[in-house]
């Protein structure tokens, strides 16, 4: 990871008081995944996926077990603030931001250019993308609302990408928020093939691609098993018992499951930064741990043509997280757990 010493830099006043309870939290461990020499300072780098959970919905019906004082603005800013200069990566892929413009100061003061997205329709949050601008020059970035895909497919989520430039060398860095509905995995699947077509449009010049979000798609889903394998099976688990919808009257929608043998992307080495380790462990156990819902949602994958993964921030215990029972709590402001790893950019290919 990044050096840790910027973990004391001066937090924007105008946002945060001195940092309380996160001050007392156990740092997260990083696993070292590579420790030789091969690998330069220079082409290092960290980045960060995380669902912030949005002020506007954080509300105590969501969150009942939550202490009322932990759902304030006030108090999430703080912890927020504590969480984004312990992880001090060097980009950060957020979901559900909201106030971007505080932030965007903010994290202009801690050293970062910013890039953002609203959601569609009267949604008051939507992705972002901090990168050091010491380290990372943007070169070019699109906006993906995914309301583009047809009448039927309008569920206000949005994407977000950009070519970086990284020691005169160039990478595309994307980051997403699907629909959270767990009953309509086909709506998902058609909004991460969608998305990965606009990067493969956007990214003419094919540089390494690094895709992160909040995917609401568990590992064994149809979505995961398209990122990885760069198609899905038509007899998928979670597709095999689908029909059409009766009110399907989008030709994209309607045509679903007779296309799936030809959806496909051209990633085909797109790994895990956590479910592919050497380690074979598989993904978490949980990225989002709440009472009505425990396991993995978020993911950052990356080009292992392109990338060696260096270290991971693992992810702590449910014996930790489960002092105040479920998130947000005191000292963990989302309901998400940030997920964060360092990658090397080859020299070559492999």
């Amino acid at each position: 990871m990044a050096d840790r010493s910027r973990v004391q830099k001066k937090s924007d006043e105008r946002m945060v008081s001195p940092l309380s309870s996160t001050e007392k939290r156990k740092p997260r461990t990083i696993t070292r995944i590579r420790a030789d020499q091969e690998i330069v300072a220079d082409e290092t780098f960290s980045i960060v996926s995380y669902n912030m959970l949005a002020q506007a919905y954080c509300r105590e019906e969501s969150f009942p077990y939550t202490a009322h004082q932990n759902l304030r603005a006030k108090h999430r800013i703080i912890n927020s603030c504590s969480e984004f200069l312990q992880l001090d990566a060097d980009i950060l892929c957020i979901q559900e931001m909201d106030e971007y413009s505080k932030w965007n100061k903010t994290f202009a003061r801690w050293g970062y250019e910013g890039l953002y997205f609203k959601r569609s329709g009267r949604k008051k949050d939507g992705c972002a993308i901090f990168y050091r601008d010491a380290k990372f020059k943007c070169i070019e970035v699109k906006t993906v609302a995914l309301n583009d895909m047809g009448p039927t497919f309008q569920r206000d989520n949005v994407g977000l990408i950009a070519i970086l430039e990284f020691n005169s060398r160039r990478i595309c860095v994307a980051t997403v928020h699907l629909w959270w509905n767990p009953s309509y995995p086909e709506v998902k699947l058609q909004q991460m093939r969608y998305f990965m077509n606009c990067i493969e449009l956007f990214n003419v010049e094919k540089c390494p691609l690094i895709l992160t979000g909040d995917f609401n798609s568990m590992p064994d889903s149809a979505v995961y098993e398209f990122i990885r394998k760069a198609k899905v099976h038509a007899h998928h688990p979670e597709l095999r018992a689908l029909v059409p919808r009766e009110n399907a009257n989008d030709p994209n929608e309607a045509n679903f499951l007779d296309d799936l043998e030809t959806m496909s992307h051209s990633y085909t080495s797109l790994k895990s930064g956590y479910g592919d380790l050497p380690t074979g462990n598989g993904e978490p156990q949980f990225t989002n741990y709440t009472r009505n819902f425990i396991g993995t949602l978020d993911y950052i994958f990356y080009e292992s043509s392109h990338f060696d993964i260096v270290d991971v921030l693992e992810i702590p215990d449910a014996s930790e997280l489960s002092k105040e029972k479920f998130l947000p709590s005191s000292e963990y402001p989302s309901d998400h757990l940030s997920l964060c790893i360092s990658l090397h950019l080859l020299s070559k290919p492999t």
